[in-house]
């Protein structure tokens, strides 16, 4: 999966702390018009700490750091559809130094052509672990910040999507709870569009409706469960967070 892609796919984990955290009110139902949330900082973006498995297993660590207004339209108390506000600048923060469980795990610096960082981790996550993220600074300025690793999650669906789904059906997911406090997305997406819905990982389910997968086009999309822990590192200027995720990822056909 490309940067952009994959990047892309992990929106909802990231958006909460990117579009910073205080939102407007959702519009009443799943019909009415969105409304756009603005982060009252100047920006910010994060580290993020990404595991994945089922369409691709994959870990690795990235990072992206935006000057701007970021978007984020509620349709429902829970729901949003993905995409972000116009103007914005990609930022550098210097050299950003990993480690897990105090061992150093390598460094990152910023690249210019895929606008953030990006670094594989063959060997893959130490379960559990307590991963650092610590920026030298440039644009950014330096921070660091420590998350835990959440629990792999698994999930499955209703209707069984094996053989694809139809959007005029909606979606229902569920999974076994694992880690206390932490947050589950449950995202439906095609390039650059979707629409995620966040939950609490306890209750063990969630649901994308019929009426939130009307503007969005059939055929190939990416379904995935997310379940994500967060340390919100600094909130001026820029709203920086230290992240790790657990992605389970399918690529199935959705149909009208």
């Amino acid at each position: 999966m490309t940067t952009a892609t994959r990047l892309g796919a992990i929106a909802s984990a990231t958006c909460l702390a990117a579009c910073g955290a205080a939102a407007t009110a959702p519009d009443s139902g799943p019909d009415a018009a969105p409304a756009a949330d603005a982060s009252p900082s100047i920006g910010g973006g994060g580290v993020l700490f990404a595991s994945q498995h089922g369409a691709v297993t994959a870990d690795d660590v990235s990072a992206s750091f935006l000057e701007g207004v970021r978007m984020r339209h509620h349709v429902t108390a829970n729901c949003f559809t993905l995409g972000a506000g116009g103007g914005q600048m990609l930022l550098p923060a210097g050299t950003i130094a990993l480690s897990f469980n105090g061992v150093a795990a390598g460094s990152m610096d910023f690249q210019p052509s895929i606008g953030g960082y990006e670094l594989a981790v063959p060997g893959g996550f130490p379960a559990g672990a307590h991963a650092r993220a610590a920026a030298s600074g440039d644009v950014v300025p330096p921070f660091s910040g420590e998350v835990v690793l959440p629990s792999p999650i698994v999930s499955t669906y209703v209707p069984d999507i094996a053989m694809g789904f139809s959007k005029s059906a909606g979606l229902h997911a569920t999974w076994t709870p694992a880690d206390p406090g932490t947050t589950v997305s449950f995202v439906i997406q095609k390039g650059g569009g979707g629409v995620a819905c966040e939950v609490p990982d306890d209750l063990g389910a969630a649901d994308i409706p019929a009426a939130l997968l009307v503007d969005l086009p059939t055929g190939l999309v990416d379904v995935s469960t997310i379940r994500e822990r967060l340390t919100q590192v600094a909130t001026s200027p820029y709203d920086v967070t230290v992240t790790a995720i657990q992605q389970y990822r399918r690529q199935v056909d959705m149909s009208p």
